[in-house]
C-alpha cells in the first residue's frame, strides 16, 4: 500500500533511454521562427520523421529537446542547407608559357598546357573536383582523377 504505483516514478518503472523519458521537435525555415515543439511518439526508437517541402537553396535548423527523468532538459540545434543545383564550371581555357585563354594549339603542345577553369557552387561550396578526359564519341576514357579545391589554385 506504500508503493508509488502512479506518477513519473512508479514501481514499475519508467520507459526511457539513457534516463530521458522524452523527445521533443521542432524546426525553422530560413529565417523564420521555430514551429510549435512536437512530442517524438516513440521516442525509445530514437528517431522522428516528416515530410518537408524542401527547395534548392533553403535552410532548416531543427531543434532537439529532451527530457529527463527528474525533468531537466537539453536544447541542441543543427543546421541543414539544401542545395540541389549542380555546380558552375565557367572560363575554361588553355595556358601555356603564361599566355591564357588560348584557342588553337598544336596537338604537340596539349603535354605543356594547363587547363584552367573557375568553378563554384553558391549554396554549399565545392570540396573537391573529379575529372574525365576521354572521346566523347566512342566514350573512351583517356585518364581522370579528382582534385581538392583551394581557392586560386593552378593544378596541371
Amino acid at each position: 500500500m506504500y508503493e508509488q504505483e502512479t506518477g513519473p516514478l512508479p514501481v514499475s518503472g519508467t520507459s526511457n533511454v539513457h534516463g530521458i523519458i522524452k523527445y521533443y521537435v521542432s524546426w525553422k525555415l530560413n529565417d523564420g521562427d521555430f514551429n510549435t515543439e512536437k512530442l517524438v511518439a516513440n521516442f525509445q526508437n530514437q528517431s522522428f520523421c516528416t515530410r518537408l517541402n524542401v527547395s534548392d537553396g533553403q535552410t532548416y535548423t531543427f531543434n532537439i529537446r529532451p527530457v529527463d527523468i527528474v525533468n531537466n532538459t537539453y536544447n541542441e540545434s543543427r543546421t541543414v542547407y539544401i542545395d540541389r543545383s549542380n555546380p558552375h564550371i565557367n572560363n575554361i581555357w588553355l595556358k601555356k608559357d603564361g599566355y591564357e585563354t588560348l584557342y588553337v594549339h598544336n596537338s604537340i603542345d596539349l603535354s605543356k598546357m594547363q587547363m584552367t577553369f573557375d568553378a563554384l557552387d553558391p549554396h554549399s561550396g565545392l570540396r573537391k573536383i573529379n575529372w574525365v578526359f576521354g572521346i566523347a564519341d566512342t566514350s573512351t576514357v583517356l585518364t581522370q582523377g579528382q582534385l581538392r579545391v583551394g581557392q586560386n589554385k593552378v593544378c596541371t
